[in-house]
């Protein structure tokens, strides 16, 4: 594997004793005059900070359209970013309808840069089309099923896909400590959300990770990273979460996330839909329906620690509501026990 170093010595990139930040702003002339001048652009013109999210997210104008350069924080290096790139540059290759990475002029797509927070993965990709606009309809369901059957399916054929990382279970339990140090709970509710991360990892052991059921995933379809061409084509964009898991997450995240709610009645003719266009290409995974409510678990309780980690962006920006947390812990509780009783 080969990735790009931009402007990195090593006596600068070890000392972080001035004053390491927890997560820093990249200056955009700095980034247009030694990072971008490292990728095949055609005709770079300027670089503008866009947002910030999991990753800051700059826009570099060039002679023919806009291009989107990619910053990840620690402990996202250059080789994940590389995994990431190469998994969606075969999808592309493979005609998926996926936004392509752009390559580096010395080979392979990720570079990095050390901040002061430490190493920082940078990745650089072209323009996606507009996000998809309203609910989906049992037409488009059909072909996000058939999409992400064909993604599941060359993943699967990709031996690059290895170098993604694993799920990894114990981060439940991470997520449970998080959300404790954040908010000032009692020993029963901590109690409450260890459980619910054992309750989850046992779930799981159940299943296989040496069949078709297991393998690259996206791991982020929420509606915000499917777009949509001119033509009506779905498009997926932002693979930053891709690594390897159970595929029946893949498809359930979708059934939390992206089915429509105006109804249920079109919210489960729209997962039918999904799931049988998921159908025409590879089966459907096994136990599917069974994890319905663990997958609900894991992501409640993934989420709380997320918006509790001290690294998260929304820390400082959004206060934490503790009144709000406390109920979502009361909520996970209840899960817990319909769970139990086969309620879910």
């Amino acid at each position: 594997m080969r990735f790009g170093i931009a402007d990195i010595t090593p006596t600068t990139c070890g000392d972080r004793s001035g004053f390491p930040a927890q997560s820093s702003v990249l200056d955009e002339q700095a980034i247009f005059h030694r990072v971008v001048p490292l990728y095949d652009l055609p005709a770079p013109r300027s670089c503008a900070f866009l947002t910030r999210g999991d990753s800051d997210i700059y826009r570099i104008e060039t002679a023919t359209g806009p291009y989107y350069l990619k910053i990840r924080r620690p402990p996202v290096d250059a080789a994940i970013c590389e995994a990431e790139a190469q998994l969606v540059a075969a999808l592309a290759d493979a005609g998926l309808p996926v936004v392509r990475p752009v390559v580096l002029k010395s080979g392979g797509h990720a570079t990095e840069i050390c901040a002061s927070e430490g190493r920082r993965g940078i990745l650089v990709f072209e323009a996606a089309p507009p996000s998809l606009r309203g609910a989906l309809d049992a037409h488009l369901a059909r072909q996000f099923g058939q999409t992400m059957g064909r993604m599941h399916e060359v993943s699967d054929q990709y031996s690059g896909c290895c170098a993604l990382p694993d799920a990894d279970l114990t981060d439940l339990h991470t997520a449970a400590d998080d959300v404790a140090a954040a908010v000032a709970l009692s020993d029963t509710q901590q109690a409450w959300l260890h459980q619910a991360a054992r309750y989850v990892s046992e779930r799981y052991t159940e299943l296989s990770c040496s069949d078709s059921d297991y393998g690259p995933i996206h791991g982020d379809l929420a509606p915000c990273n499917v777009c949509i061409t001119a033509e009506g084509r779905l498009t997926l964009f932002d693979f930053g979460a891709a690594h390897r898991d159970w595929r029946l997450n893949e498809l359930l995240n979708v059934w939390h996330r992206t089915m429509p709610r105006e109804t249920p009645e079109m919210r489960l003719q729209c997962w039918q839909a999904f799931l049988d266009g998921y159908a025409t290409v590879r089966q459907v995974p096994r136990s599917l329906e069974r994890f319905k409510g663990v997958t609900h678990l894991s992501g409640k309780l993934r989420m709380m620690g997320y918006v509790c980690n001290a690294l998260t962006l929304r820390r400082g920006i959004e206060p934490i509501e503790e009144s709000r947390i406390v109920g979502q812990v009361a909520e996970i509780e209840q899960l817990l026990q319909d769970l139990a009783n086969g309620h879910l």
